[in-house]
């Protein structure tokens, strides 16, 4: 019995040194943070230029230059959630030691939460580009962003800039247990960025709450929605900014 103990306990140090050091862990992090906010940043230029296209142009066709480029920047984003938790699962799976670094998911994944948000943003926003062409073409054209599937792809590329932070926020903690300087600089910033995308990108859904058809009639007078959308926004984003970053006068 204490050479079957012996085995597996050398066993088990033969795994534990071929296992990923955090270092590496720290490396996919904050470069799958870093694509997925470039994803994010992508998504916005896009939906920004396909504003501007259909104001000028109209909807034409669903593949027009902004929606490629939207599809494109969610591509990007799906692609380095998976990547992240394909790795991590299979770290987990071969090296059971390193479970504690992850955040398992329905008992098959294992990964920083950051990637399940990016992925599930990337996935919904995916999804809503066939459904919201097959609402036009039951309904004809809307040119308003408060249609549903227009909701649910400006909130998926949001989500993906928020899942973003979330990824860099796990690995300016690693590079800090790591004593890793440049690094946590740099996830920092990329947070600093990932907020201010995904601000911009929910931004466009509550600016269009300004609009005086969308204010809420109460008989003798009405309210517009954007004060308040604009105040719960503000209030979740830079609450988040102060509660992740730890600097002063963050929120301002």
């Amino acid at each position: 019995m204490a050479q079957h103990s012996v085995g597996r306990t050398d066993a088990l140090r033969l795994s534990a040194s071929h296992a990923p050091s955090l270092h590496t862990v720290l490396l996919l992090r904050l470069t799958a943070g870093l694509v997925a906010l470039l994803a994010a940043i992508v998504t916005f230029v896009g939906t920004s230029w396909d504003i501007q296209w259909h104001t000028l142009i109209g909807r034409d066709r669903t593949l027009i230059p902004p929606h490629i480029m939207m599809l494109t920047g969610v591509t990007i984003g799906g692609i380095a959630a998976l990547t992240v938790i394909i790795t991590e699962t299979i770290w987990v799976r071969r090296y059971p030691h390193m479970a504690q670094q992850f955040t398992p998911f329905a008992g098959l994944f294992s990964g920083p939460l950051g990637a399940y948000i990016v992925g599930y943003a990337a996935l919904n926003a995916a999804v809503a580009f066939p459904l919201d062409t097959y609402w036009h073409s039951l309904y004809g054209i809307d040119v308003t962003l408060w249609a549903p599937f227009h909701i649910m792809i400006i909130s998926g590329m949001a989500l993906m800039a928020f899942g973003a932070v979330y990824m860099l926020a796990s690995a300016a903690h690693l590079a800090a247990r790591l004593q890793a300087k440049k690094a946590e600089r740099s996830a920092y910033l990329g947070m600093i960025g990932a907020f201010a995308a995904s601000l911009s990108l929910f931004a466009l859904l509550v600016s269009q709450g300004s609009s005086p058809n969308n204010s809420v009639p109460l008989g003798f007078a009405s309210f517009s929605l954007y004060p308040i959308l604009a105040v719960l926004l503000l209030g979740c984003l830079l609450g988040g900014a102060v509660y992740a970053l730890p600097r002063k006068w963050v929120a301002t």
